[in-house]
């Protein structure tokens, strides 16, 4: 009986060593030029390591352009190589570092150019219709998914590895939440190359009755469900099929990642298409954005919005997978200067990671392996302000 009690109470001590020796960290931080210039980036790094974070997920492509000199897209400061900047002191530190890209936003000025590329709904509308800033581009496309592919193998070369995000279509928002309206025309595959490619691909629905049904919405209601479903899945099949020519690109021991909104299956019909369970075992690293503004159950007015649900509809989508990629659970708190009387606030950084350790300790979570910090300029918004250049480095 004494023998069993040690058993028993050496199990639970050596718990907490488990949890903690589990939680590896990282952050997220965009660059600026000053960084290199003015060689900010070792405040950059010193501050981090001051969190005990070892991985850096490094902003490089947004808005269409990158912070080194690609082949693919524009450089966002020519003649200055930031991502060579932060690999050396990366390097010089022990650290990892992972170039973190916005995959289907090609930027303003690649929409300018090349507007047959860019996603539409069944309103004609662009991305912008529902994400104001944004220039998203089809999935479908083979030249999307060459850049994307030539991309990522460039910054294989130069970082430990990519993490995508962004990889989905754009959200659309009714009231305060997604819009889940069973409306064909939602959803983001009009682009005309890319409908083309669906009646090619599903011959079967190439009929008036489809055609209307895609053009306004209506069916005969014994219908409606199978042509709104075939319409879904297709067109999340082509973000598959992009991140299946990505993975092609990465060469091993470089790691691919993906940023996923684990809420999407919060929702029917949700426009985004990110069926991100189907997708985890091309990736190497899962990085769930785990926004929700709480920790508690049914706590608000719109459900069950928590970080426990988040990461559990996670762990169910790695259950029955050979390959069970790490997770790292990306959390976020309020930025600098949000009104305290705003409807929302994210739970403080502590009482997030506070929560995830003791989930962690009742084996909630078996794949979680450490947590990534958004933003680096929410954590040291002086440090954020003081390495902006304001005239050159707005969105």
């Amino acid at each position: 009986m004494k023998k069993w009690l040690c058993l028993f109470f050496s199990f639970f001590l050596t718990l907490p060593v488990q949890a903690e020796a589990q939680l590896s960290k990282a952050v997220w931080i965009r660059p600026y030029l000053k960084d290199a210039t003015e060689n900010k980036v070792k405040e950059v790094f010193d501050n981090v390591q001051g969190l005990g974070a070892k991985n850096v997920y490094l902003e490089t492509f947004w808005g269409g352009q990158t912070i080194f000199p690609s082949k693919q897209f524009p450089q966002r400061f020519p003649g200055v190589d930031l991502l060579e900047t932060y690999r050396k002191e990366a390097k010089t530190r022990g650290m990892k570092l992972y170039s973190w890209i916005h995959s289907n936003d090609f930027g303003k000025a690649y929409a300018d150019r090349f507007p047959e590329d860019l996603a539409l709904d069944g309103f004609g509308k662009t991305s912008q219709a529902t994400e104001p800033h944004s220039w998203m581009v089809s999935p479908a496309l083979p030249q999307v998914r060459e850049r994307l592919a030539n991309l990522a193998y460039e910054l294989c070369q130069r970082s430990d590895g990519v993490i995508l995000d962004y990889i989905r279509y754009p959200v659309r928002i009714k009231g305060d939440d997604v819009d889940e309206s069973p409306d064909p025309r939602n959803f983001w595959g009009y682009n005309p190359k890319q409908l083309i490619k669906f009646f090619l691909e599903n011959p079967e629905y190439d009929s008036e009755e489809y055609r209307s049904f895609l053009a306004s919405g209506q069916a005969d209601p014994s219908k409606k469900e199978e042509y709104l479903g075939v319409w879904k899945d297709w067109n999340a099949y082509q973000v598959e099929e992009l991140i299946q020519r990505i993975r092609r690109s990465v060469i091993l021991p470089k790691k691919l990642g993906i940023s996923f909104f684990p809420n999407y299956y919060f929702h029917i019909n949700d426009s985004r298409l990110q069926e991100s369970k189907k997708w985890f075992s091309y990736f190497d690293l899962l990085s769930p954005m785990c926004y929700s503004y709480y920790l508690d159950r049914f706590p608000g007015p719109f459900g069950d919005y928590n970080i426990d649900r988040e990461l559990g509809i996670v762990e169910e989508g790695l259950l029955d997978q050979k390959r069970k990629p790490p997770v790292m659970a990306s959390l976020t708190e309020d930025p600098p200067g949000t009104p305290l009387h705003a409807r929302f606030h994210h739970r403080i950084f502590r009482e997030q990671i506070a929560y995830l350790r003791g989930r962690m300790l009742d084996l909630a979570y078996p794949n979680l392996k450490g947590i990534a910090y958004f933003s680096y300029g929410w954590l040291f918004p002086e440090s954020e302000k003081n390495r902006k250049t304001p005239e050159r480095e707005s969105r």
